[in-house]
């Protein structure tokens, strides 16, 4: 099930705020919009929140659909009441992610534990990436 709300509309500076339930985790996530656009997924890495990317997002808003992601116990998404916060954990919230809002051909863009997020998910899910 996905349960967005908005913070106003979708511009090229200011993203939707977003939120979808993953194995019974709530994930935030902010979403720049550009229908019909290739997903350009942003993973941040372990102190970070998706916020880190907001200065980065509008330049890509033309040419990508801009999403990026609040990891599990970061910024507004939900805390994992067993303390369950390995790669394989986050891999999983994101893979949800993906199934749920239905993307492919997706680029993903990670820095520190984001990037190692993402290097699985291109791993174990290659048929979601461009192609």
């Amino acid at each position: 099930m996905v349960a967005s709300t908005s913070a106003g509309s979708i511009s090229q500076n200011q993203p939707a705020e977003r939120y979808a339930t993953v194995g019974g985790l709530r994930i935030h996530y902010l979403d720049w919009g550009t229908s019909g656009k290739q997903p350009l997924i942003l993973l941040h890495g372990i102190g970070r929140v998706a916020h880190t990317f907001d200065h980065l997002a509008p330049h890509y808003v033309n040419d990508y659909h801009v999403i990026a992601v609040d990891m599990r116990g970061h910024g507004d998404s939900g805390w994992d009441p067993q303390g369950a916060y390995l790669v394989e954990d986050y891999v999983s919230d994101i893979k949800g992610l993906i199934d749920q809002l239905n993307l492919r051909h997706i680029v993903l863009w990670g820095n520190s534990t984001g990037g190692r997020v993402a290097q699985v998910i291109a791993g174990l899910h290659p048929e979601l990436l461009r192609p």
